[in-house]
């Protein structure tokens, strides 16, 4: 089942006392539903961070992904930043609460 949105946000909160853990969610309005992963900020969380985007955008034929930061704190890993800034039909949103 696809969902035909436009606009979907990717919130993405740095997981209390810790420096490197992060968890990702994703708003399914039709189911719902909510989806999310926890990632480390090395590579392998950037890859398990592109794959979820990437089941995102094709279970739900999301056109467009805003990646909303949320915290005080933002992502200064290199591979994060590159990863957010270069993918296709992505938006940067920081937040500093939600």
């Amino acid at each position: 089942m696809k969902e035909n949105n436009n606009y979907n946000e990717i919130t993405i909160t740095k997981v209390k006392n810790s420096q490197t853990e992060y968890t990702a969610c994703f708003y399914a309005q039709f189911l719902k539903a909510t989806f999310s992963i926890s990632f480390t900020d090395n590579v392998f969380g950037a890859v398990a961070l592109t794959k979820f985007y990437e089941m995102i955008k094709n279970s739900f034929n999301t056109k467009q992904v805003n990646f909303v930061i949320c915290g005080s704190q933002e992502i200064d890993n290199t591979i994060f930043i590159d990863f957010l800034n270069n993918k296709k039909g992505v938006v940067n949103e920081y937040r500093t609460s939600m």
